[in-house]
């Protein structure tokens, strides 16, 4: 839930006036030459910078393509990379691309068996979500047993790392889901 409105309510400053934790609120005071109004200056607490939506994401990047290739499910390069992948990945809206280019989609398997699928994902998204799967035979998909770890966070960019240990052979799909 985000504010949307602030009431400021002018008070004497000398000490009689206390807050709603009944700590006593010194301000300004007395004024002089006027009775008016002596804001000094509006802080904001734990507010986190804006991220774009997917729409104006599209709006900014994807003017030139038709309406149907805006889409989120459109793939306008014919590269099999969806508009809403390039956005929740940070790919480029302006040229065909692909995951290995990237750098950041790959997975490792270390000596005691865990798998590693490493990942990169635009930072503060939050109309999108993404969720990581295994799967032994690429039929059956399952996120149990899976642990998540930030790597790193630039703010433009969040690199994620999913750890499991499953077996001998282990596929990794991400599933993106709109809210």
């Amino acid at each position: 839930q985000s504010v949307k409105y602030v009431r400021l309510i002018d008070i004497v400053g000398d000490g009689s006036t206390k807050d709603s934790s009944g700590t006593v609120i010194y301000d300004a005071y007395p004024t002089h030459g006027t009775s008016g109004f002596d804001l000094s200056g509006i802080g904001a607490i734990n507010a986190a910078a804006t991220q774009p939506l997917y729409e104006s994401w599209a709006e900014a990047n994807l003017t030139a393509f038709s309406e149907a290739d805006r889409l989120p499910e459109a793939a306008p390069f014919g590269d099999g990379i969806t508009n809403l992948e390039r956005y929740a990945f940070d790919f480029p809206a302006d040229r065909p691309y692909s995951y290995s280019e990237s750098g950041y989609f790959y997975s490792t398997a270390k000596a005691d068996g865990t798998a590693v699928f490493v990942y990169c994902v635009r930072s503060g998204m939050e109309d999108v979500s993404v969720k990581v799967e295994w799967s032994g035979d690429l039929i059956s998909w399952s996120e149990d047993g899976l642990s998540s770890e930030i790597l790193s966070d630039d703010g433009a960019r969040k690199i994620i790392s999913c750890a499991g240990t499953f077996g001998k052979n282990i596929f990794f799909r991400v599933k993106l889901v709109g809210d």
